[in-house]
């Protein structure tokens, strides 16, 4: 066999690759088409051009692997070659299609998606790893659903991703947790995006998370002294600030709980628990913290612990108090400073996590929760109207029941 060559197609190569039952005037008939094809506009008038590429296809459905390549290869080059052919060989056969999907400077995201929709997983992996790749065509590898095709997306740094592409990969990555590495890698991914992926992250991963995207909130919180100032000269009345304020304030226990409480604080709800902890005091430990009941039971039915680490930092717990409350879940302590163990990582969490840290992560997550369980009443937010405009809170909560619509 001819070796491959993006140069001229030679008479003589496409001869001893053409199969031997290939008349010799089709053979030459499919070299010189093959030629033409990619002659400038100065050297033949386009209409002439797309005539000969038209020809030409229906003469490549006997021209050998071979051929095709060559030709894909010299096609791959020109920033303006015949559409149809570009098309036609861009979902040929891997072999064939490989360099000119991979480097080909012709296609615009209407040929590359058209390759897409034909639903070629392998021509789909080589588009996802191209060089600026366009938000358009990577949102759509992405919404495809192939896992494979999503994680090179992720990998590949010159691709641009978008909000909604960033969403459903972040959605993805609770049913192939293979992809949560790749998004922390994604300079396109927000904190309030990472802080849902935490509850399906293994410890490595949710320890990453917390470092790199728990925000301190110094400059909102200093910055915004007079909007609090006249919130509470208004007593707070204005539901829309007194939302947005709490998620800035540096306070996280909700004072006013304590007057309603049968219990005098957080610490003495704990103690209350240490007999058994039931729905209601965990419900008032909720309450205590400044977060919603919906919030709390999640937090205490986290398999792995790391989320109480960060309710106890949040909510000022000493270190006995943690220990306190993880016996109260009737769960085993171990050796407090393992790394192996439920109780170390989660310890280890509270170690490591700054209260600002801390707090920020549980008014995300409470945010998400309580938008869940009060304001979303659809199969997914892409059914709804004003998808786009949505708070981030219903968002979140979207991705984190996993109500992020798969479809495009």
């Amino acid at each position: 066999m001819a070796q491959l060559q993006s140069g001229p197609m030679r008479l003589a190569e496409i001869l001893e690759d053409a199969p031997p039952e290939a008349s010799k005037a089709r053979t030459v008939l499919t070299a010189r088409l093959s030629e033409l094809v990619t002659w400038p506009a100065t050297r033949i008038p386009m209409h002439e051009r797309h005539l000969a590429a038209d020809v030409l296809m229906a003469l490549l459905t006997t021209a050998s692997v071979e051929v095709r390549q060559r030709l894909a290869e010299r096609l791959s080059g020109l920033e303006d070659p015949p559409r149809a052919l570009l098309r036609y060989l861009a979902v040929d056969e891997i072999a064939v299609a490989r360099h000119l999907l991979e480097e080909g400077v012709g296609f615009d995201d209407s040929d590359l998606m058209t390759v897409i929709r034909g639903g070629y997983n392998a021509h789909c992996r080589i588009i996802a790893g191209r060089k600026n790749l366009s938000e358009l065509v990577a949102d759509f590898l992405i919404q495809m659903g192939d896992p494979e095709v999503t994680e090179t997306v992720l990998l590949n740094k010159r691709a641009r991703i978008s909000q909604t592409g960033i969403d459903h990969a972040v959605s993805a990555s609770q049913r192939n947790p293979r992809l949560i590495v790749p998004l922390l890698q994604r300079v396109e991914l927000k904190p309030s995006q990472a802080l849902v992926m935490f509850w399906w992250a293994e410890f490595d991963e949710r320890v990453n998370i917390l470092r790199r995207y728990a925000a301190e909130r110094r400059t909102l919180a200093g910055e915004l002294g007079a909007a609090f100032r006249e919130a509470a000269v208004e007593s707070w009345s204005d539901p829309e600030v007194r939302k947005a304020l709490q998620v800035i304030e540096r306070r996280q226990r909700n004072r006013a709980a304590v007057a309603k409480s049968p219990y005098g604080s957080l610490e003495e709800a704990i103690e209350a628990g240490h007999a058994g902890l039931n729905r209601q005091i965990a419900t008032e430990m909720g309450y205590l913290a400044g977060v919603k009941p919906v919030t709390i039971m999640r937090i205490l039915t986290d398999k792995s612990g790391e989320s109480i680490g960060v309710f106890a930092k949040a909510t000022g717990l000493r270190r006995e108090y943690l220990e306190k409350l993880w016996r109260a879940l009737r769960r085993p302590i171990g050796e407090p400073g393992a790394s192996d163990t439920p109780f170390g990582r989660t310890n280890y969490v509270y170690e490591i996590l700054a209260t600002a840290k801390a707090q920020t992560a549980l008014r995300y997550w409470n945010w998400s929760f309580s938008a869940d369980s009060q304001e979303i009443n659809t199969n997914s937010i892409d059914d709804a109207e004003d998808a786009l405009l949505l708070t981030p809170a219903r968002r979140n909560a979207a991705l984190l029941f996993g109500r992020f619509s798969q479809e495009s």
